[in-house]
């Protein structure tokens, strides 16, 4: 029998819930030993949370401190990697992005970029960092102490309200240890009914795609599926994007050289999506960077 731990936090007037599973599930999902855990973000209805639309680019390519509410119109049908160069760095490479943070600017980790920050000092701690950048010289630094209790978790939050036809998102990330380290959840045309999407990082293992339906708040394992990419992930800079193709009902899901097609249902769209980064539902020390988070949004 699995052992079930809920939880619950209420926080400058938004709730957040979830759930995680310690059960060692079967090798053809990748899971066995591993912790299946969720982070439940309410993405319809959401009293307190902060109306925003994605939020517009400055002049350099980074994102607007103001938090003024417009979307980037010039973001419409544009994808993650339609519009990155080589030989440039940090949000220039993402300059038709809807949101783009590449840590740099005026206080990045700031609710003027986020849609919140939550940080609870007696779990772990959130800063920028200059010892490991993807674009120098900053990036996120998200620290989960060992003494930690099993589930706490150090995020970064964004919302995007509206509904869109396409999505598509990366992150760079630099994960140390086990654990949780990025998700993004969207609605569904059913009542009380979303998804979200879970990136586990592992030790000894493949990274692990989670897709989870959450029912009146309540999730449950839907899908599971591995990427391979030829070098193991863990202790080194690896690009994570999404890119959701409605067509096939299903996000392309690709890290480093490695790619998978996620068929989500068929009830899915992009409405109020968000994405989580940083490590939670962790009973473990975890330590990982982030750099360079963009996402494109079409109408």
């Amino acid at each position: 029998m699995p052992t079930m731990v809920t939880f619950r936090r209420m926080r400058a007037g938004r709730s957040k819930s979830g759930r995680c599973a310690l059960a060692a599930l079967a090798t053809s999902i990748a899971l066995v030993g591993a912790s299946s855990c969720s982070l439940v973000v309410d993405t319809d209805g959401l009293a307190g949370v902060d109306d925003r639309e994605a939020g517009p680019l400055s002049e350099d390519g980074g994102p607007d401190a103001r938090g003024d509410g417009a979307t980037n119109e010039s973001a419409t049908n544009q994808d993650a990697s339609a519009d990155v160069a080589a030989d440039v760095q940090g949000c220039a490479r993402y300059k038709n992005a809807a949101f783009c943070n590449d840590f740099e600017g005026v206080d990045p980790l700031s609710s003027a970029v986020w849609t919140s920050a939550d940080v609870d000092a007696s779990v772990g701690t959130l800063g920028l960092t200059t010892s490991f950048s993807v674009s120098a010289p900053h990036a996120a630094s998200f620290d989960v102490p060992a003494s930690s209790p099993n589930c706490s978790f150090i995020l970064l939050y964004r919302r995007f309200n509206g509904v869109f036809s396409t999505l598509s998102t990366h992150v760079s990330l630099r994960v140390e240890n086990s654990g949780y380290a990025f998700s993004l959840s969207t609605s569904s045309t059913l009542a009380n009914t979303s998804y979200q999407i879970l990136v586990l990082f592992d030790v000894g293992a493949a990274p692990t795609i989670l897709l989870q339906t959450v029912i009146s708040g309540t999730p449950s394992d839907t899908a599971a599926i591995q990427l391979q990419p030829s070098t193991t992930p863990i202790g080194r800079w690896v690009d994570l994007s999404f890119e959701y193709k409605p067509g096939a009902h299903a996000f392309l899901v690709a890290l480093d050289d490695a790619s998978v097609s996620l068929t989500v249902p068929a009830d899915l769209i992009i409405k109020n999506p968000s994405i989580s980064v940083g490590p939670f539902c962790t009973g473990n020390a975890i330590r990982l960077q982030a750099d360079d988070v963009a996402v494109f949004l079409g109408p």
